[in-house]
């Protein structure tokens, strides 16, 4: 196959320059995506960033019925939330929920920081399986 000379250097991130306060540029979109456990009783699911990461979006797709109301998830920089609590307990099967806010104070997440999946189970630990999607983009 032939070397697309327009995209070189794009698609290694070698075009796109470090994220700075003030700067108007482009950069490169990465969506993560996690999948959680059905009855995760309260079992956070961490990941390790390699570099400085920036959340821009959340959202949760549902394997099946949220189970009880309460239950919620919560993407988190450590041990801080970015996002609100995700109330996965009131959907139903392949529903897509969606976080309402981002926290802008606690959404970049340092290299070696942990980006955390915390679920809020219910005490019958009736959690549904979960894909949760995570959109942002890295710092070079």
């Amino acid at each position: 196959m032939p070397l697309n000379r327009k995209l070189q250097g794009i698609m290694d991130g070698r075009l796109v320059r470090a994220m700075d306060d003030g700067e108007d540029f482009g950069f490169i979109p990465v969506v993560l995506r996690v999948n959680t456990l059905a009855g995760a009783a309260g079992a956070d699911v961490d990941l390790t960033m390699e570099r400085k990461f920036t959340v821009m979006d959340v959202h949760v797709i549902l394997e099946a019925d949220g189970g009880n109301a309460a239950n919620k998830m919560t993407v988190k920089n450590t041990g801080t939330a970015i996002t609100d609590a995700i109330a996965v307990g009131d959907g139903a099967d392949k529903a897509v929920l969606r976080a309402a806010t981002i926290d802008h104070d606690s959404n970049e997440i340092p290299a070696g920081g942990k980006l955390r999946i915390s679920p809020t189970v219910h005490g019958d630990n009736d959690i549904p399986v979960c894909q949760v999607y995570i959109t942002g983009y890295y710092h070079l």
